[in-house]
């Protein structure tokens, strides 16, 4: 049998300074600072040490990899153990894993090799952080109140996330990599307090449900996949996530190449890149809070599609210009797109399937789309050294398009009324 939370009352986000949503919220806007820091420190640490583009997207395919190799597992444990208390332990080792990688770099010994490592540990780490983190959303909110609620933890990763964290981690960069380090093992210390403090006040616990034998977390798994594979717009969805996060990542893994030094193309400094990242994340910002109201008036579909259609055209934009200025706005409207995209889907999701799958199906999602990431890296990569750092945009905007055809018969008004209404909530999670 499948595991069953035990989340007692419900609570809406933020209902006061020391209410449950807020502690989770601090809790994943601690680890995304880390995080942020990592987005900037890490690509200029490997810039020092290589200029071959494979060696450097190397990093982020190893960062990404384990969403790829354990999300979905990874979905079924978060069901089964206590979130906060999970959520506690891999931050700490988040923090023991940036400790290394300072003491190196202080001692001059760093090398892509334990970036590599550390990268790869970071991320099997986030895998567990993250999938706790989105799971116990709706186990503490009101069904009302997804869609604010996810809003606010999004708008606060993406503060964090990309805008704090990688504009303190290029400013820690340029006094020694060792001191990005030390931010890093900072934020993951903070992250593991608020996490330890959310267990205490409003800890979820896993029970197994007491009739019958217990299954393994492959039946676990296969039961999460069943649940989105049997929905039409939940498969959407998934199949649509991996392929703009396939795009994204592609060009994103050699942006640092493309971005910085002379024979760049857009011939930025680090501090120019970390600027470039930034202006993104306004984007982000603006979508997190415009998220709700944009599907509100425009409907979910509306909304849905016209990410799709930037994360379509986006990248063709970047492949021709050498105007930095150009892709710094392109860039804007990118992370508007990728959170609106986001906010609009896990808000649709979570109301649509029961608690007991939340971890199962939120491992899912992430597999979707992290797990997708770690292959855009590697081809991207391949692609900026085979032909040229121009040749990954074009490549992703094609990944898109042919993602997105089959899917203009699913993402449609009359599956969102589906879907959402009560009745047919019980049947979408069959």
């Amino acid at each position: 049998m499948t595991a069953s939370a035990a989340p007692g009352p419900r609570a809406g986000p933020g209902r006061s300074p020391a209410g449950p949503f807020r502690l989770l919220w601090s809790a994943s806007a601690a680890s995304n600072l880390g995080d942020g820091i990592n987005i900037a420190a890490l690509p200029l640490l490997a810039a020092t040490l290589t200029r071959d583009p494979l060696a450097v997207a190397g990093v982020a395919f190893a960062g990404r990899l384990p969403w790829l190799m354990l999300a979905l597992p990874a979905g079924a444990v978060v069901d089964r153990l206590p979130r906060a208390r999970l959520m506690t332990a891999t931050a700490l080792v988040r923090a023991t894993l940036m400790s290394a990688l300072a003491a190196a770099t202080l001692a001059g010994v760093a090398s892509m090799g334990l970036v590599y490592v550390v990268a790869l540990g970071l991320g099997v780490s986030e895998t567990l952080y993250d999938t706790s983190i989105q799971s116990s959303v709706p186990l503490i909110t009101p069904p009302g109140r997804l869609q604010s609620a996810n809003s606010r933890l999004l708008a606060g990763e993406i503060a964090t996330n990309q805008f704090a964290g990688p504009a303190l981690g290029g400013a820690l960069f340029s006094l020694g990599a060792w001191w990005a380090g030390l931010g890093g093992v900072g934020a993951f210390c903070a992250a593991a307090l608020a996490a330890a403090t959310f267990a205490r006040r409003a800890g979820l616990v896993v029970t197994p449900r007491t009739s019958g034998r217990r299954a393994g977390v492959g039946r676990d798994v296969l039961d999460g996949l069943i649940v989105v594979w049997r929905n039409d717009l939940l498969r959407a969805f998934a199949v649509l996530l991996a392929a703009m996060s396939v795009s994204f990542t592609m060009g994103s893994a050699i942006l640092v190449l493309f971005a910085v030094g002379e024979d760049s193309v857009l011939g930025l400094g680090s501090r120019g890149y970390v600027a470039l990242l930034m202006i993104g994340a306004l984007g982000s910002a603006v979508g997190s809070m415009a998220a709700g109201r944009v599907a509100s008036v425009f409907g979910r579909p509306a909304a849905l599609w016209f990410a799709v259609l930037v994360f379509a055209t986006a990248p063709v934009v970047v492949g021709v210009t050498s105007d930095a200025t150009v892709v710094a706005g392109v860039n804007c409207l990118w992370g508007f797109s990728a959170t609106l995209w986001m906010v609009t889907t896990t808000s649709s999701w979570q109301a649509m399937i029961p608690d007991a799958v939340q971890g199962r199906v939120a491992g899912i999602y992430r597999f979707a789309g992290w797990g997708a990431a770690p292959i855009g890296s590697l081809v991207g990569g391949l692609l900026a050294r085979w032909w040229g750092l121009r040749a990954p945009w074009f490549a992703a905007a094609a990944i898109v398009v042919a993602a997105a055809v089959p899917a203009l018969r699913v993402i449609r008004t009359r599956s969102f009324v589906d879907a959402l209404d009560g009745p047919h909530r019980t049947a979408a999670a069959r």
